[in-house]
């Protein structure tokens, strides 16, 4: 028995772990076969009834609609398919993961040690300059993950595909296809003087910008790579991270960042032929309630800042459409569900964490009686009650 399966039958056999799945189990019973429940659960009855009227009849595949759609989708997608551009930017993609290790060392060990040497001519040529201490420390990690680098003639495509970890988290996780990286290996591993004028380039840019903001740029652009050939991941990815925008400055605009990007990549796919797009009757109710609450940003004594406000709450409850489409197999869904448990319990843990060091430093005061009716935790949260409603939702979900 290997210690995944001994970890669940662990779980199963927990009274705390049974306790909390009885309790979770009676309250979906009791919303099934309650009011609530049964009044929720009409929406496929209406469905069949809604597909047999006359909007239904317009809009299914057998219309003339539907058809004239789908042709015009074929052209587009024919188009975008035999583009230039899409063209450069798969064979790049390909040549990438195709390329070895010791490609990318090179650009790595270049990058540090230019890094290095703009770190100290900005410090002894421009005297009032500003230099950091941390882009130094950066310059001399990558110099060390250079020259580890250097010694590997292993593909990226191979390692992820090969190693227990990449595998692990890019294909078991992430839900990255395997045979995407099926790639063949790049003769010679890769153009070595590329990847020594890429790291010249990117140490030199070091003058301007910190080396860990460039690196951050960088693993911010993969990331946009890889949302962009599947939007799925960004899905996930919004599921996870969620709660934790609230933290970092500018949480709104990184926030809505990240939305867009999602729904720019699942457009994009749409329009190639590579996505789907549902429209349901129940679909008609979260697009009211967008309707609703825009208005009501428009409507509202606030002014922008209320509009503002209700374009943001409008721009997350887009997220729906997105999951909805997107996260449609077994597989994305208990994804999606591993997401947000793994959210869930960081913040959990957080949230422990802050409870006892409040307790703790309740308890050396002078007036100490009952830390425990004091102290509470927030986690990443702005107040208890907003985090205590997240693991309330959270915790049913995840059962």
């Amino acid at each position: 028995m290997s210690f995944a399966e001994k970890l669940k039958r662990l779980c199963r056999t927990s009274l705390l772990i049974s306790l909390i799945m009885s309790l979770v189990n009676g309250i979906y019973h009791c919303l099934k076969e309650g009011l609530f429940g049964r009044f929720f659960t009409l929406y496929s009855t209406e469905e069949k009834l809604f597909r047999k009227g006359t909007i239904g009849k317009f809009l299914s595949r057998k219309s003339n609609v539907s058809r004239w759609m789908r042709k015009i989708r074929l052209h587009l997608a024919e188009f975008f398919e035999n583009s230039f551009i899409i063209e450069k930017v798969s064979g790049g993609a390909t040549y990438l993961l195709g390329s070895s290790f010791r490609f990318y060392g090179i650009a790595v060990l270049t990058f540090g040690v230019y890094s290095v040497l703009m770190f100290y001519i900005k410090q002894y040529a421009f005297p009032n300059a500003i230099v950091d201490n941390v882009s130094l420390f950066f310059g001399f990690v990558m110099i060390v993950f250079g020259l580890l680098m250097m010694g590997s003639k292993q593909s990226i495509a191979g390692l992820v595909q090969k190693g227990l970890i990449p595998h692990a988290l890019l294909i078991d996780i992430l839900g990255i296809p395997e045979e995407r990286l099926d790639v063949v290996r790049v003769k010679r591993g890769g153009k070595y003087n590329i990847a020594l004028i890429v790291g010249m380039l990117l140490g030199v840019f070091t003058l301007f910008v910190p080396s860990q903001y460039i690196l951050l740029g960088i693993c911010c652009l993969i990331a946009i790579a890889v949302i962009m050939s599947y939007p799925e991941i960004g899905v996930l990815a919004l599921i996870a991270f969620l709660p934790f925008f609230g933290v970092v400055d500018l949480s709104f605009n990184l926030l809505n960042f990240g939305i867009g990007v999602v729904a720019f990549s699942y457009l994009s796919k749409l329009i190639r032929g590579k996505r789907v797009f549902r429209f349901s009757l129940i679909d008609t109710m979260m697009l009211f309630l967008i309707l609703a609450v825009w208005f009501s940003g428009v409507a509202s004594a606030g002014g922008e800042v209320s509009l503002q406000k209700a374009q943001h709450a409008c721009l997350l409850m887009l997220m729906y459409f997105m999951i909805v489409n997107l996260i449609r197999t077994p597989k994305w869904l208990h994804r999606a569900t591993l997401a947000l448990i793994g959210a869930s319990v960081i913040l959990a843990f957080i949230g422990i964490f802050q409870y006892a060091s409040e307790m703790k430093a309740l308890a050396s005061t002078d007036d100490f009686t009952a830390p425990w009716m004091i102290a509470q935790a927030s986690s990443v949260f702005e107040t208890s009650h907003a985090f205590g409603t997240y693991l309330m939702i959270t915790i049913p979900l995840s059962m």
